[in-house]
């Protein structure tokens, strides 16, 4: 499966297949969804009914849980399937497997999880009938998506904070428009706009639920019926094609063994040809270096913590000698040899460090990148004083329980916009007791944070330095003064213009590309030849007063901007 997440990979997770349907009817609606309606993935979902029976007859309750085994999911041949039009638009075919169980019970949940049938689906949707079965699938990482029938009774628990969390854990939450489109009820707009309020669009995967080739719909109608539950056009695209990519991309990580049926419907991807093609890249030596790269940088740390920073220091103390600062290979590991390390285990370690750390052509820049490593390895300190609370903070957290006490039904969005409100409209005087208290924690905090670096003070460096190297790349990156970008467009123009052919907009956005992406030192060779080419383009920037323009000030504006000549020369014909 591809790691891009494209905007127009449509996708439809919810080709509903019945036991009594026959499967000439299921190759149809997915002929018809690939060839006609523009989708390049589909879901076939076979969807039980499992609840215990409420019934004390025993064998009653036995042969109704017969009669809802669990099937086996539906398995398409790629050759009963036209694929013509998805090669013409440069796509593949991938039909995915998905089992919906509908239970009202957590022990039987959990049993059916539990059941080795469950591997050999792709997608795993739950759709709980009460509360508690409803927490259990929305924490149990088997589950992929949570879905309802908005018709049934069951919709009140997709509401609220329960929900909320749910999205939280990485769970999809499914809407269908067939019914929608088939039944023409208020009550299930209403109940899928209220839906979409609570989650947003993070959460949402519109599906077709169809059953008939008639009840599906393209990818553009669904957008336009997605305004029904409150979605706005970028809104429910992604409820169709980013977000049920990314649940697919998180199906595919939590699974342990290949997709087996993903992989027979590949058209290009059978086990012979990626032999073949696995042997023939193994002859590349870029390729080589790169899985052995993958492969050490996924290895465990054979040594323990405290031994890796014995091996550091020992390996910075040489490193601060002369003519050490060479490639690890050549580096004499039997200089620092220590406890019942060879020369042979440090180079091995060392080298699983430095690309855990991402440290690169020579000694120096090895130890400082692996020095950073080890910091992250360590326990973080548990003495850290707190920031106090903001002002406005302080008073949202003293009032929030009472205004909760006060109005149990509104949510936590609506409470904080309620308090906000009282906030801004509260008087002066009475604001100044609320930051009074923060002056007074926030110099508590400050004395209690020097005494916390006094009893750790490498935390005090590494700190520093992170806002030093944030300070310094937003200096770098300024984009109030385009001037250097000015000069090297003028410069790079005339040369990017024949070599890619572009003009005009084009051209100027692959200059500023360019420019984005030169280095520190390249870039500030453009701000210093900008800096004494001219001052004036930089202070009006800047915001300074402005100053009478020239002569040499109308040529400078010249190249750099019509519309700025054109204002100029008004003014000057004026005065003159």
């Amino acid at each position: 499966m591809s790691r891009k997440v494209g905007k127009n990979n449509f996708i439809d997770l919810n080709i509903l297949y019945k036991q009594n349907e026959s499967r000439e009817l299921i190759i149809s609606i997915i002929k018809f969804a690939f060839q006609h309606l523009g989708y390049s993935t589909v879901a076939v979902n076979c969807e039980q009914l499992y609840s215990y029976a409420k019934s004390s007859n025993a064998a009653c309750s036995k042969r109704k849980r017969q009669q809802s085994s669990m099937p086996e999911p539906f398995v398409v041949d790629p050759t009963e399937i036209d694929i013509l039009s998805l090669e013409s638009r440069g796509e593949r075919l991938r039909v995915f497997s998905r089992l919906t169980l509908v239970v009202n019970s957590v022990e039987r949940l959990q049993e059916l999880l539990s059941n080795k049938i469950i591997s050999n689906y792709d997608i795993i949707a739950v759709c709980p009938l009460n509360e508690t079965t409803f927490d259990m699938a929305a924490s149990d990482s088997r589950v992929h998506l949570l879905t309802t029938d908005v018709t049934a009774d069951n919709f009140s628990l997709f509401q609220g904070n329960r929900l909320n969390e749910a999205v939280r854990n990485g769970k999809y939450i499914e809407i269908s428009y067939s019914p929608a489109i088939m039944d023409t009820s208020i009550r299930k707009e209403h109940k899928r706009l209220m839906l979409f309020r609570t989650i947003g669009e993070k959460g949402i995967i519109l599906t077709s639920r169809a059953t008939r080739p008639m009840e599906m719909r393209a990818p553009y109608d669904v957008i336009n019926i997605s305004h029904l539950f409150g979605m706005n056009t970028n809104e429910s695209r992604s409820a169709i094609t980013v977000n049920p990519q990314q649940l697919l991309l998180a199906v595919e990580d939590n699974k342990s063994k290949p997709r087996e049926q993903d992989a027979n419907l590949s058209l290009a991807t059978t086990s012979n040809v990626r032999f073949e093609l696995l042997k023939k890249l193994s002859q590349v030596p870029e390729f080589n270096v790169q899985m052995e790269f993958q492969e050490m940088a996924s290895k465990k740390l054979p040594i323990p913590v405290d031994d890796l920073i014995t091996l550091v220091a020992k390996v910075s103390e040489r490193v601060s000698l002369s003519g050490t600062t060479a490639h690890y290979r050549r580096f004499k590991f039997e200089n620092v040899l220590f406890k019942d390390y060879s020369a042979k285990d440090l180079r091995k370690v060392w080298r699983i460090l430095r690309l855990k750390a991402y440290g690169e052509h020579n000694l120096v820049q090895d130890v400082q990148a692996i020095e950073e490593y080890i910091a992250k390895l360590q326990p973080p300190a548990t003495d850290r004083p707190k920031k106090p609370l903001t002002a406005y903070m302080y008073y949202v957290t003293k009032r929030y329980s009472k205004m909760r006490s006060k109005n149990p039904t509104l949510t936590n969005l609506e409470l904080v916009r309620i308090l906000a409100e009282e906030w801004r409209k509260m008087d002066v005087e009475k604001k100044r007791k609320y930051q009074r208290h923060y002056e007074s924690k926030k110099e508590d905090y400050n004395r209690q944070m020097e005494e916390f670096y006094e009893k750790h003070p490498e935390l005090r460096s590494s700190h520093r330095g992170r806002n030093v190297r944030k300070k310094e790349k937003a200096t770098v990156s300024n984009e109030t003064n385009d001037l250097p970008f000015v000069k090297f467009m003028e410069s790079r123009s005339k040369k990017y213009s024949e070599k890619y052919g572009l003009k005009g907009k084009d051209l100027r956005d692959k200059l500023r590309c360019k420019f984005e992406n030169l280095s520190d030192e390249k870039r500030r060779k453009w701000i210093l030849r900008a800096e004494n080419s001219e001052d004036t383009y930089v202070d009006c920037n800047l915001g300074l007063a402005p100053i009478q323009p020239s002569e040499n000030d109308v040529l400078l504006f010249m190249r750099v901007n019509t519309l700025h000549l054109k204002r100029y020369t008004v003014k000057l014909n004026n005065e003159q």
